[in-house]
């Protein structure tokens, strides 16, 4: 489908251009046919691909490639922008530090009602788990409906958590939560923290492998209620 897009001429404008998103995730079958169309990219034509990391491309398709490092925003200019549209000041650092600098997807998270309430959930379920308050199963039930952000969410909390136990003058990118974030710290020891760190990059290891998601946050969420 590509090729033939891009073998067509332009009508509108002097080039057709195609753009492919998390190239890092190409398995080597499809990069081997994208290849292809790199090597002898029909006239009038652009590709531009994107990655998390050039690194972690096909090398035979960054040979072929430009490179272009794009640094992230600065977090002041985001976060101003963010309180210019009226976001609280709290939820602007959050929604800085959440975004990484990319001022697109913070911009784009500010519009997600579902990101938003599922933040609070997680934040509500996180707390409730360390203190053995709540069914660990019914958290991976929720978990699983959305379980890239909610990895993020959890990540970003444990960071500051650990952050926080290691240096109390840390402001905290959940710090409106300030409240949630104290109680699971009264529940958590540090090495805890750590360690379940740890667990959530393994689950997010093995969730790009194709593990089964139930089992993937059974395990991490029967690890947080875990004493």
């Amino acid at each position: 489908q590509l090729k033939a897009f891009l073998s067509t001429p332009p009508n509108t404008a002097a080039y057709k251009v195609a753009v492919l998103e998390n190239c890092h995730n190409l398995t080597v079958e499809a990069g081997n046919s994208l290849l292809k169309i790199l090597e002898e990219p029909p006239a009038a034509s652009i590709c531009i691909l994107t990655a998390d990391s050039a690194d972690n491309v096909l090398p035979t398709l960054v040979s072929r490639s430009q490179v272009y490092t794009l640094t992230a925003l600065p977090t002041a200019m985001i976060s101003e922008m963010l309180i210019k549209k009226k976001l609280p000041e709290n939820q602007s650092w959050f929604l800085t530090g959440f975004s990484e600098g990319i001022l697109g997807r913070a911009l784009e998270l500010l519009e997600d009602h579902d990101f938003w309430q599922q933040r609070q959930q997680m934040a509500m379920e996180i707390q409730e788990l360390l203190a053995r308050r709540r069914d660990p199963l019914l958290s991976s039930d929720n978990w699983q409906t959305f379980p890239d952000r909610a990895l993020d969410f959890l990540e970003y909390w444990l960071r500051d958590m650990v952050r926080l136990q290691i240096n109390q003058d840390y402001i905290p990118v959940n710090k409106d939560l300030q409240a949630n974030l104290e109680e699971c710290l009264a529940n958590c020891p540090e090495d805890k923290s750590i360690a379940l760190l740890d667990q959530c990059a393994q689950a997010r290891e093995r969730l790009q492998a194709r593990c089964n998601p139930r089992l993937v946050f059974d395990c991490l969420a029967l690890k947080m209620w875990e004493v």
